[in-house]
């Protein structure tokens, strides 16, 4: 993979020396989710150069994959954590390129309109201009103790919402979606517990607690409809075990609006095809049977990180079939 970084400090030199005043443009930095619903596995879908203004911000020999964020050049997390572009804000010209045997294929060619600060550019229909959505990351607790990630199971997490699913090849979900979490309440015992003298006998801070309840079902913002995102939702990372400094989160999509036929069941979850599976199946746990929990999906949130959860693919379809695609922005 090969990002060029020359490439962009001449865009942003560019952009700066037309004219004497143009050194006080705002600037604007932005990641590029690429949520079109292609097949994941398929080398012929991925983008393998971007282009801003005709200069090529990323050649890649890999390939950006559907459903990840571009460049990706951090190791095995590389797909998750898009790097920030920089430019001059403004309108722009962005160009995406996938590959025919040696020669680059131009698949998308659409105006952008960059704010300053920080944004998500996201591409989900090569024929239509891309969704732009500010950061807008939230200013930090003042009091945030990182030494209690390590102890405690107090600290949060934040997540992002966004419905970017079809309900078939070039066709929207025509649906509105809630998007909604749970957690342990008390995976493990915590300095709280050691101040409370609750902790028993043999157990230290950090021990599993081995308390099983969960909170009560809460959404994350308000429900969207297609190309529509949550704000940011602050979510407790409760540690869950002595070995992880993550919280396991369950979630689950419920159907609250819009044309609504057979995509859901009697409890209001959406039905959909999971990716790589066969047959409908609820997007949520319903219960705490193992039958039930094995449909469900959940995601590790470590704490302090800004995550956009992005809901994309095809309803109807096993390939490239649905799944939330956790992105983060931080």
């Amino acid at each position: 993979m090969k990002t060029n970084y020359w490439a962009m400090l001449l865009l942003l030199i560019s952009t700066a020396c037309g004219h004497r005043d143009e050194e006080q443009l705002p600037q604007a930095q932005f990641q590029l989710f690429y949520m079109c619903p292609e097949k994941s596995d398929d080398p012929d879908a991925r983008l393998y150069q971007i282009e801003l203004d005709g200069v090529a911000l990323l050649t890649d020999d890999q390939g950006v994959r559907p459903f990840y964020a571009a460049p990706g050049k951090y190791g095995m997390w590389s797909e998750y954590l898009g790097s920030y572009f920089h430019t001059a804000a403004g309108s722009h010209r962005l160009k995406l390129y996938q590959q025919q045997g040696t020669s680059p294929e131009l698949v998308y060619d659409q105006e952008v309109e960059l704010a300053a600060g920080q944004q998500v550019v996201i591409v989900s229909d090569f024929t239509r201009p891309p969704v732009i959505t500010p950061v807008d990351i939230p200013e930090r607790l003042a009091q945030f103790d990182y030494a209690k990630i390590y102890s405690d199971a107090d600290t949060i997490g934040y997540v992002k919402f966004y419905n970017f699913l079809f309900e078939a090849a070039g066709v929207p979900l025509k649906v509105v979606l809630q998007y909604q979490y749970r957690y342990l309440l008390h995976p493990i015992y915590t300095t709280f517990d050691e101040k409370a003298g609750t902790i028993p006998p043999g157990k230290f801070v950090g021990d599993p607690t081995g308390d099983t309840r969960k909170s009560k079902w809460a959404n994350v913002g308000s429900a969207v409809a297609f190309g529509e995102c949550t704000d940011w939702v602050e979510i407790p990372v409760k540690r869950n075990s002595t070995t992880t400094y993550t919280a396991t989160i369950d979630y689950r999509m419920l159907v609250v609006g819009g044309t609504v036929g057979v995509e859901k069941n009697f409890d209001n979850i959406l039905l959909c095809i999971r990716s790589g599976k066969s047959g409908y199946t609820s997007y949520g746990r319903l219960s705490e049977s193992s039958s039930d929990a094995a449909r469900g999906d959940y995601w590790l949130l470590h704490p302090d990180r800004f995550e956009h959860h992005l809901f994309a693919g095809i309803r109807t379809q096993s390939d490239p079939g649905t799944d939330v695609r956790p992105l983060w922005a931080n």
